[in-house]
């Protein structure tokens, strides 16, 4: 029986893949076993950092709610150390920190809104 010739290859795609959005990274599967995680140095920060961005533009929104919040990222801090989900998780951490200093800016809705989820946070900790 005569052999198939291989796939033709493909040539590398010069800029990244865009980066996935929160519904993407909600939808993933539970982390990938350690062998096959990202180790965190070849991951772009920035693009982790995106993805948790976005989580807080959902929540902001009303899209997602504190329990959804913090469930997701209770989920993502015990992520396999390196993989996707807790590099997003270190930078959604990050930006609520970072944020303090802007908290008496925000309107009140948005005040309550991070009252609760930084409430929820410190109660787990």
């Amino acid at each position: 029986a005569p052999v198939a010739a291989p796939p033709p290859a493909q040539a590398p795609s010069a800029a990244p893949p865009p980066a996935p959005t929160a519904a993407q990274v909600q939808a993933q599967t539970p982390p990938a076993p350690a062998s096959t995680a990202v180790p965190a140095a070849e991951m772009d920060p920035e693009r982790a950092l995106d993805a948790a961005t976005e989580f807080y533009d959902e929540f902001y929104e009303g899209k997602l709610n504190v329990k959804q919040m913090i469930d997701k990222m209770l989920e993502f801090s015990r992520s396999e150390r390196g993989s996707w989900q807790h590099e997003v998780h270190f930078f959604m951490v990050k930006r609520m920190v970072e944020e303090q200093t802007r908290f008496p800016r925000y309107h009140e809705q948005e005040l309550l809104r991070t009252a609760e989820l930084f409430g929820s946070m410190l109660a787990l900790d």
